[in-house]
């Protein structure tokens, strides 16, 4: 995981890079929204990068790969906690309100559907996919 002045040394030295599709993790946005749980303390950084990363390229947030999720579908499948889930929602807010108004168009109609087969999803999760008409 990443600090936000890494992120921006890194578009400051290479542009281009947030157009660069690794074939394990997608974009580099995808990786900054996967990394929301794994900072447990510091998840405010994510939401930060996701931010940044958005600045810099609007058009991240709607790049389709085959068989993997877009950006704010990322965002719904973490497995948030209550040290994570105020970020969460925060980017969730980013991705799919904010940057990508078509998304609840474009979401994959089931994935309410998915999220309550968890054991521990996030109650505010479920709330912001049956507040989004």
């Amino acid at each position: 995981h990443g600090s936000l002045a890494t992120v921006k040394c890194l578009i400051d030295f290479f542009p281009g890079g947030m157009a660069v599709l690794s074939s394990t993790y997608g974009y580099p946005i995808d990786c900054a929204v996967a990394g929301l749980c794994g900072r447990e303390s510091d998840s405010n950084t994510a939401v930060d990068i996701v931010a940044l990363l958005l600045s810099q390229d609007p058009t991240a947030v709607s790049r389709e790969i085959d068989s993997l999720p877009l950006p704010f579908e990322i965002a719904f499948e973490q497995e948030y906690d209550d040290s994570s889930i105020d970020a969460g929602l925060e980017v969730i807010q980013l991705l799919y309100y904010d940057a990508h108004p078509q998304a609840t168009e474009e979401c994959n109609p089931l994935l309410l559907h998915e999220l309550c087969k968890k054991e521990n999803v996030a109650e505010g999760l479920v709330r912001c996919l049956l507040d989004l008409d």
